[in-house]
């Protein structure tokens, strides 16, 4: 059991690492570039796997406060993106914050629907603790 938890810090510390070396839009200084900008969006796509991998970890260890605020912090950047959404249900439920993560459930299906509606937008806003 040792072992694992050892293993897991390992692979928090490596994506924790990697993530600081992100600083901004991938190829900004090149975005009038015809081949700029789906390289961007390649690197967009795998930054955004790299945060929601570190969140897996996190809540692995059962760091539910730092998945939480990572997970907040994304679904804001990244509303339609489902996998977060989900990962973010499983922390607050983890952290015992089951009305918190019934909530962003609500959020997410309410922007999964792909239907306008009237209603407050798809961006996590509970102010929970």
């Amino acid at each position: 059991m040792l072992s694992q938890a050892s293993a897991g810090d390992d692979r928090i510390g490596t994506l924790e690492r990697a993530l600081a070396l992100w600083t901004g839009p991938a190829l900004d200084e090149f975005a009038a570039e015809d081949w700029a900008e789906p390289e961007a969006a390649r690197l967009a796509e795998l930054h955004a796997s790299a945060v929601e991998d570190h969140a897996v970890e996190l809540i692995v260890a059962r760091r539910w406060a730092e998945a939480i605020a990572e997970l907040k912090a994304h679904v804001s950047v990244h509303p339609l993106r489902d996998r977060p959404w989900g990962l973010l249900v499983q922390a607050l439920g983890g952290d015992g914050r089951r009305a918190d993560a019934l909530a962003a459930f609500g959020v997410q299906r309410r922007c999964s629907t792909g239907v306008p509606r009237m209603g407050p937008p798809c961006r996590w806003s509970h102010s929970g603790r």
